[in-house]
């Protein structure tokens, strides 16, 4: 019975791990996605702006942009600092 006990403790230990890692691999789509739109926010910007002068426009699309950058900002900081908590433990 000891064995068995401790292979089942080993199993849920490598299943937790891998629930984990898996986390964090979402987590890193996550982010890589939340990227590129803001690239492409960047970009439909710069083609709004060439065709469009109006500066309301540009105001409200750079509005959008810098809202955009800042939840990048805040995925990534958390993103790491979850990072840095599991290589820690």
């Amino acid at each position: 019975m000891d064995e068995t006990k401790v292979v089942v403790a080993a199993a849920a230990a490598a299943a937790v791990v891998v629930v984990v890692e898996v986390v964090e691999v979402v987590v890193l789509v996550v982010v890589v996605v939340v990227v590129v739109v803001v690239v492409v926010v960047v970009v439909v910007v710069a083609v709004v702006v060439v065709v469009v002068e109006e500066e309301v426009v540009v105001v409200a699309v750079v509005a959008v942009v810098v809202v955009v950058e800042v939840i990048v900002v805040v995925v990534i900081v958390v993103v790491g600092d979850r990072g840095s908590s599991n290589v820690v433990e």
